[in-house]
């Protein structure tokens, strides 16, 4: 039985060394187990939820009975995510929150909670920066289309909103069926993108949508290091800028 994501998080904090750890993480890499954690460490990636605790009843249910996946649900993460759907209510996205929450294993929903605080290396104090390195932020959207096949959806990307559309033609026998179910229709989709979030490519599987969708910071809003100088040096530096804009005087 594949273990849980708080699992694998409890037991990268007991080793003791980084490689150790290193090699720990990349044995149980996973989609969900790299968001969960991006979510939390990368700055980047801003929670579009209240900061500190979520008032929502744990899930007492023995293991393996009446819980959700957070390896599946993580999915959703855009949902909860500045960037990830703008059209959803703010009311409703918290509910929903609450909803996947009181669905998971006690152990997994603390994890997503302290991801959402950015806390995660708090609650798992073998759980560094150091060890965790991703170079961009990357999650997906999926949409269940089935009856749809590629040539029936357009994908289309501008001033920062991502629109779906399913459009596929009418069939003969149509008009015999007072219900043919949702997905008969044609239909249209719209997300409000972040001012860096990209589309990097769709997939369509089993009936499944995947856009691939990555948060890429141009340079110059990119973090960077400042050296540290001496105080002789910078001394000499200022005194240098001083004695050049006399001598131009």
């Amino acid at each position: 039985m594949d273990l849980l994501i708080s699992e694998i998080l409890e037991k990268v904090s007991k080793i003791k060394t980084k490689k150790e750890k290193v090699t720990f993480l990349k044995h149980y890499d996973s989609d969900a187990l790299r968001m969960v954690i991006k979510s939390s460490f990368d700055p980047k990636i801003k929670w579009a939820l209240p900061d500190g605790d979520v008032p929502y009843t744990k899930n007492d249910a023995p293991e393996g009975t009446e819980h959700t996946n957070l390896h599946a649900e993580v999915r959703k993460l855009f949902h909860y995510l500045e960037g990830g759907n703008a059209d959803l209510n703010q009311n409703k996205r918290e509910s929903m929150f609450v909803q996947l929450l009181e669905g998971l294993h006690q152990t997994d929903a603390e994890v997503l909670v302290a991801a959402k605080n950015k806390e995660l290396h708090r609650k798992y104090k073998g759980l560094s920066d150091n060890v965790v390195k991703e170079e961009e932020m990357q999650y997906t959207l999926e949409m269940a289309v089935a009856g749809f096949k590629q040539e029936h959806i357009d994908i289309e990307v501008k001033d920062h909103i991502l629109t779906i559309k399913g459009d596929r033609p009418a069939r003969r026998d149509q008009n015999k069926y007072v219900h043919r179910g949702i997905s008969a229709r044609n239909w249209v989709k719209s997300f409000r993108l972040s001012e860096y979030t990209e589309v990097n490519g769709a997939d369509l599987t089993d009936g499944i949508l995947t856009v691939g969708l990555e948060v890429v910071l141009p340079k110059e809003k990119q973090p960077r290091k400042i050296s540290i100088t001496k105080n002789e040096e910078l001394s000499n530096d200022i005194n240098s800028n001083e004695s050049a804009k006399l001598e131009s005087a």
